[in-house]
């Protein structure tokens, strides 16, 4: 997440403050303990596209890392891989002593995943980011390799597999979950990169009115399929199906509009901005402090109460409202971590170094 720009504009970080926004809201909807039955209710619908709107935020994420690396030396990262583990795992011990100095009774079971740091492997983006960066030099070297149409033969595999995923999660049948995300992704950004093709989006200063124009028109997608899907499924068996999961993360409309996103504030022009630049660098420590194990204690059980209490037709509102809230506090929260305990991890991270797999040229296409 916490991947610097290489513009010296501040669209791209942003873009990355929206996704951290995103995911903030979605995390709220799952505390509010709103139901994911079918449904055709307007309500109900924009209150579940804010939950999947954290899905958006995820994918942003990963295309502004995958855009961002893809092209630069080849190196085996161990100092960031090092930073961000203990980074993360160190917020918890934070949560643990504040609790126990304020007397909040924690769960035996998250104190003893505290102490061994496995906690840090409950939150899949952490965790499989950090395997994402053990492995991109494998995957990146791969990719320079194969020519562009066997390339683009990967890209509709790729596009297929997440939809298969998509399906095959609707069906409750196997599911490969969120760990193939990254690398679904990773395969239609490295075409993108080099060939200036997204599936059917074109980058490009000169594509920016048309990708807004398809931004339009998947958000429309979006409502419609949530719409029509809840409306559909009732009717050929699939009625358990969660309303949620019509448009999971493997959703195509998913990775379309954080593509799209990333495309459109990659060729916008932002002032640069050093309060802009240095929230979005809060990403990582943000994403934990957040909503983890311990806030779901004392947060959870509240905004729960306050949303589901006969407020229903307020709750898309109430939710993001919220999120605001929560939002604020934890950046201001991840501001006062990261200039003290992520600091010094920072300084510990330099004498880690780094493994230099192989030296190349920059893609040109930037």
């Amino acid at each position: 997440m916490e991947n610097k720009s290489h513009s010296r504009n501040s669209n791209i970080e942003l873009l990355k403050i929206i996704a951290m926004f995103l995911i903030c809201v979605s995390h709220v909807y799952n505390a509010s303990g709103f139901s994911n039955v079918l449904s055709t209710n307007l309500g109900d619908v924009f209150t579940v596209m804010l939950k999947n709107g954290g899905w958006i935020g995820d994918v942003i994420f990963i295309t502004c890392s995958v855009y961002f690396l893809y092209g630069k030396e080849k190196t085996l990262n161990l100092r960031k891989i090092f930073i961000y583990y203990i980074s993360s795992a160190l917020i918890f011990f934070v949560y643990l002593g504040i609790f126990c100095l304020i007397g909040i009774e924690v769960p035996r079971d998250i104190m003893i995943n505290t102490f061994d740091t496995l906690i840090v492997t409950d939150y899949w983006f952490i965790f499989q980011y950090i395997i994402y960066l053990a492995l991109f030099p494998l995957l990146a070297f791969i990719t320079d390799k194969i020519n562009q149409k066997v390339h683009f033969v990967f890209v509709i595999a790729a596009l297929a597999f997440a939809i298969t995923n998509l399906v095959l999660r609707q069906l409750g049948l196997y599911e490969f979950g969120l760990t193939i995300t990254f690398y679904t992704i990773f395969i239609i950004v490295t075409y993108g990169k080099k060939y200036g093709h997204y599936l059917f989006l074109k980058d490009g200063k000169e594509n920016l009115k048309k990708n807004s124009i398809i931004l339009c028109i998947l958000l429309g997608l979006w409502f419609l399929t949530t719409i029509l899907c809840s409306l559909i499924y009732p009717l050929i068996g699939l009625g358990k199906v969660e309303m949620t999961d019509i448009n999971y993360i493997h959703s195509p409309i998913m990775y379309l509009i954080g593509i799209d996103l990333f495309l459109i504030f990659k060729n916008i022009d932002i002032e640069t901005s050093k309060t802009i630049n240095y929230i979005s660098s809060l990403s990582l420590i943000f994403y934990i402090m957040h909503h983890n194990k311990y806030t779901q204690l004392v947060i959870d059980p509240n905004i729960h109460n306050f949303i589901m209490n006969d407020r229903e037709a307020f709750r898309p509102l109430i939710i993001l409202g919220s999120g605001t809230i929560i939002f604020v506090v934890a950046i201001l929260v991840s501001i006062i971590y990261k200039e003290t305990i992520h600091r010094l991890v920072v300084m510990i991270g330099k004498y880690i170094p780094n493994i230099s797999l192989e030296k190349k040229n920059k893609i040109q296409k930037e």
